[in-house]
């Protein structure tokens, strides 16, 4: 038992021997580590990140709500528009967009982005008017019709006390014309108000962006103060691995001599 404490205490003593022996090759390797990582710093060309949160228009097609363009399309397109400086990233679990920029400056990040901003809503926004140009055009329609059927249902009001007078035949005819235009303009309210509700929420709804467009302030990357850290992990375990491996290259060196 006391030989291998012995022993453990031999090994530790070596350990802190070869590091204060080779200390300064430790510190130059970490110097020279720490001063790469600065150097890269001044000279790579820094990159700002803006993003915004995108909610694409929703339209409901068979009783199913879909969104009006689908990630994988616009991607395609807003890719070969803005090249790979845009990047798009889906929503797990809801129809949510993630769209961001990376630019070397921050005015430029923000301006491209507001450009991307426009282009999606446009194209979003005339999407969704192609959906509903048909309900609207219907709603107009339905319109028309219930006016005229009002106005029939006023015009035979009228004819109706004469008719009580004149006979039974010509009343009933009349009342009969009534409650069957009553029942047309109950089916153009019910279609009119089923049209309405395929254009609200949740039924369909336009394209939206979640927050306001902000100018980055902080460098997305390079990270300088992680990558300094970084160099200096690396500075000292390297430093570490190459005294001891020069210290083992000694000792195989005086072992032949």
């Amino acid at each position: 038992m006391a030989y291998t404490t012995h022993n453990k205490d031999y090994a530790t003593f070596n350990v802190l021997h070869i590091i204060i022996k080779r200390k300064w090759l430790i510190m130059i390797f970490i110097f020279i580590c720490i001063l790469a990582g600065i150097t890269y710093n001044l000279f790579n060309t820094p990159v700002y990140r803006t993003s915004v949160v995108l909610i694409p228009g929703l339209v409901s097609i068979n009783y199913k709500q879909q969104p009006l363009e689908q990630p994988q399309e616009l991607a395609a397109r807003l890719s070969t528009m803005f090249g790979p400086d845009l990047t798009i990233n889906a929503s797990n679990g809801s129809h949510a967009i993630t769209l961001e920029v990376n630019k070397s400056t921050a005015l430029e990040a923000t301006n491209t982005l507001a450009q991307v901003q426009k282009a999606v809503l446009e194209h979003q926004n005339s999407l969704y008017y192609g959906y509903t140009a048909p309900i609207v055009e219907r709603l107009q329609q339905i319109q028309r019709q219930q006016k005229e059927v009002d106005d029939e249902i006023k015009r035979l009001k009228g004819f109706v006390p004469q008719s009580s007078t004149a006979n039974n035949v010509s009343f009933s005819m009349l009342s009969a014309q009534q409650v069957q235009l009553l029942g047309i303009s109950n089916q153009l309210e019910a279609e009119a108000l089923s049209l309405k509700q395929q254009m609200l929420p949740p039924q369909a709804q336009q394209a939206s962006i979640l927050a306001d467009l902000d100018t980055p302030e902080i460098v997305f990357k390079p990270e300088k103060s992680k990558l300094i850290l970084l160099m200096l992990i690396v500075g000292v375990l390297g430093g570490l691995f190459l005294a001891f491996f020069i210290e083992f290259l000694s000792d195989i060196k005086r072992t032949f001599n």
